[in-house]
């Protein structure tokens, strides 16, 4: 089997070469059959375009027999071509053939139910109040990037574990020993925030990460000085 890999930026004609290819292909007789094509987008509307193309090149082409079979090949998304084969092959795999793909925007939903389902209240609270000491952070929004990165490297539950044990392990590395003198550490976070703010123009880098990293900083800042930790700012002038 021969691969070809293309990468290509939006709006550098790839439907365009695709529709060129596939209608040159089904052409020469006997070469490739239009019930046979499976091709994958990544949104409905690029699968659409992509059919109506070849169809509108083979129908320019005289080759109407062949226009109407495009309609059984497989042109569409990745989740739409391979819920049809799951479908076709169900007997085989020994799966139903009833497979239903999850729409993206139920994504989030379906997982707030399997949470709510397999994490007791109570641990349920701590991830809540966990949620208030890191800035920025939807404990739920963090489940479902876990779920979708196991997914796409073929993590199942043990393997998931162990490496979620191995990361946690590196934290903890990286953390070294707790310190001693909870303020402190406070304090030196504090001067840590202040020395940031004071280094970083938004004016001058005024990129997206950059302006997020800053309302972030600047919110854990006030945070800080309303839990007390605030006289550590005034060590550092014009912060």
């Amino acid at each position: 089997m021969n691969i070809e890999i293309i990468s290509a930026s939006a709006g550098s004609g790839k439907t365009y070469r695709l529709a060129e290819l596939l209608e040159a292909e089904v052409s020469k007789e006997g070469r490739v059959w239009p019930d046979a094509i499976l091709a994958t987008t990544f949104t409905k509307k690029a699968a659409a375009e992509l059919q109506e193309r070849v169809r509108t090149k083979l129908l320019a082409a005289g080759l109407t027999v062949e226009a109407q079979q495009l309609f059984a090949s497989r042109i569409g998304t990745v989740n739409s071509v391979c819920g049809q084969l799951l479908s076709d092959f169900a007997f085989e795999l020994g799966i139903s053939p009833n497979q239903k793909v999850i729409e993206e925007e139920a994504v989030s939903a379906v997982i707030s139910r399997a949470i709510d389902r397999v994490i007791d209240p109570k641990t349920q609270r701590e991830l809540k109040r966990l949620e208030g000491v890191f800035v920025e952070t939807d404990t739920r929004q963090v489940i479902e990037q876990i779920i979708a990165k196991a997914r796409a490297n073929g993590l199942q539950g043990k393997d998931l574990l162990i490496s979620g044990q191995r990361s946690a392990a590196g934290f903890k590395e990286l953390f070294g020993e707790a310190a001693a003198d909870g303020k402190q550490l406070d304090t030196n976070l504090a001067d840590g925030l202040s020395i940031f703010l004071r280094e970083v123009d938004p004016e001058v880098d005024c990129t997206k990460i950059t302006k997020k990293a800053v309302g972030i900083v600047q919110r854990l800042k006030g945070r800080l000085i309303h839990q007390g930790v605030g006289q550590s700012f005034r060590l550092l002038p014009g912060v």
